[in-house]
């Protein structure tokens, strides 16, 4: 079903792709023949028209270099030239000077269009090769710190299966290590399938103040138990978003069970929701230790952790769920200032 997904959403970006070029190839035709329509239907006499016309031929060659690199640069550039030549051949072949002029102008533009096509080509295999530097670079950092969390609970059941193989020990105490052991590699493994499936969306268009509430309430046992106090501002009247809201809790429960984690005993956590006309603000806020700029900066990437148990995958799961729902996600904090999480949803109207 994932492979389906994944055809499936590869599918759409190819057909939006081919549209968009679709477009830029109708642009870069149409202004062209625009353009050579100008120079047939101008008066050969008003000879500054014409050169300002020529110059006109520089938008749609830079246009396809831009778009199709130097192959749209170097078809741009023959299609110039077979529109515009029949002009040059019968308007200024008894006036050698203009010929002559043009015919230079022509040369410059071949050599224009093939250095802007070469340029951006080589600037576009420079962007993919930093992107696939950087893909390899963020997988080798999360392959070895799974690879580093596993071992350390593999080492942890190792240990202990072996002293209760020699019968060394309480029994009771290396059983309860082990089972703690596999239930941190199983988080582990769940994580990261998690992370790297497609996420299965069913957007719904509704209120989405019980959905906030629910998770909120989820909550409240965990802030019991840290005597923590949630607090929820909501507005009395309904406001409308379209939010698949089972995993959207998925993600304010993280984000709140974080903010608690973060607050001492007495603490508040206040949960903050306010409609404006193109979004709804949503804004988690603790009164904590607050992040450092390392930690900030490495919030949103997978497996990373300062948290002793934690596992390091659910900011990052909870950001893909936001970008998901098209929103976006901000996380101010300073040290010693607390955490604010404020998540953007586009409003739908009712």
């Amino acid at each position: 079903m994932d492979c389906v997904n994944e055809w499936r959403d590869s599918r759409k970006e190819g057909a939006v792709t081919v549209n968009r070029n679709r477009l830029y190839v109708i642009v870069i035709v149409a202004s062209t023949v625009v353009i050579s329509c100008l120079h047939y239907t101008t008066s050969s006499i008003a000879w500054p028209l014409h050169s300002i016309y020529m110059d006109l031929y520089y938008i749609p060659v830079l246009l396809g270099a831009l778009v199709f690199g130097l192959k749209g640069a170097v078809l741009t550039y023959l299609s110039v030239v077979i529109l515009y030549f029949p002009y040059i051949l019968f308007v200024w072949h008894a006036k050698a000077m203009f010929l002559a002029e043009d015919a230079l102008h022509a040369l410059f533009f071949g050599v224009f269009a093939c250095l802007a096509g070469v340029l951006v080509d080589r600037e576009k295999r420079h962007l993919e090769q930093l992107e696939k530097d950087a893909y390899l670079s963020a997988l080798g950092r999360t392959s070895a710190s799974v690879a580093h969390d596993l071992r350390n609970s593999l080492t942890a059941v190792t240990g202990f299966a072996r002293r209760l193989s020699e019968k060394k020990g309480d029994g009771d105490t290396a059983i309860e290590a082990i089972l703690n052991a596999t239930g941190t590699m199983q988080a582990i493994v769940d994580g990261t399938l998690d992370f790297a499936r497609p996420l299965q969306m069913n957007l719904e268009e509704s209120d989405i103040l019980p959905v906030i509430s629910h998770a909120v309430d989820t909550c409240k046992a965990k802030a019991e138990r840290h005597q923590v106090i949630v607090f929820l501002d909501i507005p009395p009247e309904p406001v409308r978003t379209a939010v698949d809201a089972a995993l959207f809790i998925r993600a304010l429960v993280n984000l709140i069970d974080n903010a608690i984690d973060a607050s001492g005993k007495g603490r508040t956590v206040k949960v903050t929701v306010s409609p404006g006309p193109a979004s709804v603000t949503i804004a988690i806020a603790d009164h904590g230790p607050g992040m450092d700029r390392t930690t900030l900066k490495n919030i949103f990437t997978p497996f990373y952790t300062r948290k002793a148990k934690g596992t390091g995958i659910g900011m990052a799961i909870t950001k893909k769920i936001i970008d998901h729902h098209q929103g976006i996600i901000r996380i101010q904090s300073k040290p010693g200032h607390g955490t604010t999480v404020t998540i953007e949803l586009p409003s739908r109207s009712p």
